[in-house]
């Protein structure tokens, strides 16, 4: 898996029975627990853990409620909804309380700090992984919280690409992690470059009407230069090669393309 990760959470609890056992899946440093528990009347628990984790409620009876506790700050979030949520950042102390809940079914999803850095990089504001968001909702976050724990009782699992994405995709979600701005995108491979060039042949641009000074003017931005790569002197179209050549003897070598 590339980085081995067990969940540390550190938990005291009483009044939950575990119904059918736990479900788990395990994705590159990043560890998914699906339970299913049947509440007594006083059930409850303390909770913590070295590692910031995401708290799901996928199924909630319509009894009751369970209650997150963040005991030092005494702030207090109610989950009587399906599909609530909850971050824990790490070493933060958290305590749940079933109240009039029969049963509940939920994700816990552990992580790392290095395994966000190692999929996000710069883009990840850590800054956000010490905010503890007790009780929330996100239709996206959700949608992919369910895949998840349907994935974590899939008997023939997917893929661990699936997972990764799924996971990658709700992280990104989670920490509102945005593209790099300013990063240029590559040019064409040399093994892509010549797939459109051989594809450019006089009898296809003149076939393309109007969309021929479109295509010219993508075509010089498309191979632009890179560090392995320089950029060529001039392109291979007519006009710019030296007269009378047909081939563009300063360059590529490549075929002269109509005007």
């Amino acid at each position: 898996m590339g980085m081995n990760f067990s969940p540390r959470m550190h938990s005291v609890t009483h009044g939950f029975t575990v119904v059918g056992g736990l479900k788990s899946r395990v994705w590159e440093g990043i560890v998914a627990d699906v339970w299913e528990v049947a509440c007594a009347l006083d059930a409850g628990g303390d909770y913590v853990s070295p590692d910031p984790r995401l708290f799901v409620a996928l199924e909630l009876d319509n009894t009751g409620s369970f209650i997150l506790d963040q005991h030092d700050t005494r702030a207090a979030e109610r989950h009587d909804t399906p599909l609530s949520m909850s971050f824990v950042p790490a070493g933060i102390f958290i305590r749940g309380k079933a109240e009039g809940l029969q049963r509940m079914k939920h994700l816990d999803l552990h992580f790392t700090e290095a395994s966000l850095l190692k999929r996000f990089g710069r883009s990840l504001d850590r800054s956000r992984l010490t905010q503890p968001r007790l009780g929330f909702l996100d239709r996206r976050i959700a949608k992919l919280a369910v895949a998840i724990a349907e994935e974590c009782a899939n008997h023939d699992a997917l893929h661990d690409l699936y997972g990764e994405g799924l996971v990658n995709a709700l992280l990104a979600l989670l920490f509102d992690v945005r593209r790099e701005e300013g990063r240029r995108r590559p040019g064409l491979s040399r093994h892509q470059l010549r797939l459109v060039t051989d594809f450019m042949t006089p009898g296809v641009l003149n076939r393309s009407g109007s969309r021929i000074s479109q295509a010219l003017q993508v075509f010089p931005r498309a191979i632009s230069a890179t560090p392995s790569r320089p950029r060529p002197a001039c392109l291979p179209i007519a006009g710019t090669c030296r007269p009378g050549s047909g081939r563009c003897r300063r360059c590529c070598r490549l075929p002269a393309i109509p005007r």
